[in-house]
């Protein structure tokens, strides 16, 4: 059986400075995390860099750019194999990455509405395969991948009308994954586009209730035939995975609420 009980140890810092770059205001925020785990007896170093701009414009704008190397330590189901031993040598997932954003404050009919726009690259490697078996995921417990990822985000959020909030959302991703260099595939994150609107409204009649609807549209995942164990060496096979790739059907929901306020 299997049983363990290592200890984590983790700590971080963090330096955070506002200043003026000529007449423009800046903000610089820098960090580094650090973390020791006892089960595979791996110490990572997270460094990361944010930094702002805000232009002495008339327009109320906000540029962003952001950066850093993040971990993510395996939890329980990644650090078993699919014979269901663990794997003391696994170590964190890693990813390099790099966005740029823009926040624009604005008025429209006098109401105030704020655009946030944000692009992404990420570089990854040490990744952790996994697949979906029915309705169980299962992980490869190996580091065996490595893969890449880019998108764009957009959301709208304002008062659409007067003293409610409400927003609009849409983005646009590609996640993909090479394992054990056999060339790129979806990987199962990899959903594409997604859409969704939060949108609320007053009852004419009865100001103390408030109406909302939310909409959510988004593509569908891709998947895969199950990985197989070879039975000569009794190590995964992920040929079938490579051959037979399928998207699952988009997700739509529609969701009604009614709120009311009575005191």
């Amino acid at each position: 059986a299997n049983a363990i009980s290592p200890v984590r140890i983790s700590a971080y810092a963090q330096f955070a400075k506002k200043f003026f770059w000529g007449r423009s205001k800046a903000m610089l925020n820098a960090g580094i995390r650090a973390q020791h785990w006892e089960f595979n007896d791996e110490t990572i170093i997270s460094p990361r860099l944010q930094f702002a701009l805000k232009p002495d414009w008339d327009t109320d704008m906000l540029f962003r750019m952001a950066g850093g190397v993040y971990y993510q330590a395996p939890f329980y189901k990644e650090i078993k194999d699919l014979t269901g031993l663990f794997n003391s040598e696994i170590k964190a997932q890693r990813s390099y990455q790099i966005m740029v954003g823009n926040d624009y404050e604005f008025r429209m009919s006098e109401r105030p509405f704020k655009l946030t726009t944000e692009a992404y690259y990420k570089k990854m490697d040490r990744l952790i395969p996994y697949y979906i078996d029915n309705v169980r995921t299962r992980y490869s417990g190996e580091n065996n991948a490595k893969g890449y990822a880019y998108g764009l985000d957009a959301r709208l959020f304002g008062q659409f009308v007067p003293g409610v909030d409400s927003w609009i959302s849409a983005s646009y991703a590609r996640v993909y994954e090479n394992i054990e260099d056999k060339g790129n595939i979806p990987r199962p994150t990899d959903q594409r586009f997604r859409f969704s609107m939060f949108y609320q409204d007053y009852m004419p009649k009865f100001p103390s209730m408030k109406v909302n609807l939310t909409l959510v549209y988004a593509s569908g995942l891709p998947t895969g035939t199950p990985v197989t164990i070879r039975p000569d060496t009794g190590l995964p096979d992920y040929t079938a995975q490579y051959q037979y790739q399928k998207t699952l059907p988009a997700y739509k929901r529609v969701d009604i609420g009614l709120t009311k306020v009575f005191i």
